[in-house]
């Protein structure tokens, strides 16, 4: 068998994702390898690098979007502890409570998203139950654990910021041709 991209070398190895024969500089110069080391001839390393790219692009989305909602969260609770704050100083016929019970609801709204969109994307890392569970946590303590969320998903933004980073000297350093 010969080198798909050197066609006048032997093939010392098979791509492990399109089993292409890939010869000695073509494994050595390989950037990806599957799990028991086997090379990847260098289209299969293009693609699996674009892939990587575009998941680290889809999380960091992901993140900013759950933030969003939780920033959202924390401004109508903030809204709503001051709006019941001002309604105690009225008189009781003056207060209606209107403020408070929309702050209260947009609060509510927002966690709830906040959280679905944040247990959903990191399915892989917890199991149903304990979702469940910090779901139903989330709500007896949300005025701690909204700013606390808003904290986590931050560092998690900064640390998936930091992996594209990474990615992009990736492709500097290596040589890697995207199509």
């Amino acid at each position: 068998m010969k080198c798909h991209n050197h066609p006048d070398t032997d093939a010392i190895a098979v791509c492990a994702r399109c089993n292409f024969g890939i010869c000695q500089t073509c494994a050595s110069d390989s950037h990806y390898h599957t799990n028991n080391g086997a090379p990847l001839c260098i289209n299969c390393n293009a693609e699996v690098f674009a892939e990587e790219g575009a998941m680290l692009k889809s999380a960091l989305k992901s993140k900013y979007i759950a933030l969003a909602w939780f920033i959202a969260a924390f401004i109508a609770g903030v809204s709503c502890i001051v709006s019941m704050i001002v309604e105690a100083g009225r008189a009781a016929s003056e207060s209606d409570g209107e403020v408070a019970i929309l702050g209260g609801f947009i609060c509510f709204v927002c966690i709830l998203v906040g959280n679905y969109i944040y247990i959903r994307d990191n399915r892989s890392a917890h199991h149903d139950i304990v979702n469940i569970f910090l779901f139903i946590t989330f709500f007896s303590t949300a005025p701690v654990s909204v700013p606390t969320q808003i904290i986590i998903i931050f560092l998690e933004v900064k640390k998936i910021k930091k992996q594209i980073e990474e990615h992009k000297k990736t492709l500097a350093n290596a040589d890697i041709h995207l199509h």
